[in-house]
């Protein structure tokens, strides 16, 4: 299976939130960038489903986690 195009973005996002103690307006560029990557790749992404309502179409997929993106791309690097 290909990676999410769009999960780095949301990773970056969630880490942005946990570290602002979820203060949303304090990530909202890193927010911002995960919107573009789904505008982008709205059909390919999984992690995007979330935002399927907000930018228009489909309907929501099982999606995987940060941790199980972060594992498969270290098996990808080895």
């Amino acid at each position: 299976m290909p990676a999410d195009p769009c999960m780095k973005f949301a990773c970056q996002l969630q880490d942005c939130l946990q570290k602002k103690r979820y203060q949303e307006s304090e990530c909202a560029d890193v927010k911002e960038k995960l919107l573009d990557c789904c505008r982008a790749h709205l059909d390919e992404s999984r992690v995007c489903d979330g935002f399927r309502g907000h930018l228009g179409r489909g309907q929501e997929r099982n999606s995987e986690s940060c941790d199980d993106s972060k594992s498969s791309s270290k098996q990808r690097k080895q």
